[in-house]
């Protein structure tokens, strides 16, 4: 397989006033397309910050980070919105959802960001899924049946 995203000697460090902390000390992974991979390591390792450097939330102090042959590193702050927008998908650990939205309505909505092959693609399937699987209850819960 071919290399899909590759970190080379990928340094982060966060200036606090005079006091430098060095986050990430020359990093270096390939992940090849398809490859399911899982980051492991204790706490302070610096597996947060390499997420959210490839995910374009945060950028490398040095180093190189090429995604689908795209050199990423020194994107402009445009360039990242971009990026996050049409190239990267995340899933949060605490729900991000907009509270007064239903589940649906929260997919929907990312959905109108994002490029249109991805709204007539994922779309259908999720409204699909919902439809078939979700019946609201009380107070708009989404309760599972039919299985």
């Amino acid at each position: 397989m071919k290399e899909y995203i590759t970190f080379k000697e990928v340094k982060k460090i966060y200036k606090m006033g005079e006091v430098e902390i060095e986050a990430l000390s020359g990093v270096n992974f390939s992940i090849d397309k398809g490859e399911f991979v899982v980051i492991a390591g204790a706490s302070g390792a610096g597996k947060s910050t390499v997420l959210n450097i490839l995910g374009g939330m945060d950028t490398a102090s040095s180093g190189e980070i090429f995604v689908g042959g795209k050199e990423i590193t020194h994107y402009t702050n445009k360039q990242l919105i971009t990026y996050r927008r049409h190239d990267i998908g995340f899933v949060f650990q605490f729900y991000n959802l907009v509270q007064n939205l239903t589940a649906l309505e929260n997919v929907e909505l990312a959905t109108q960001i994002c490029e249109k092959y991805w709204r007539r693609s994922v779309f259908p399937i999720v409204k699909i899924t919902f439809q078939l699987n979700y019946r609201v209850g009380n107070n708009n819960e989404l309760r599972l049946h039919g299985r």
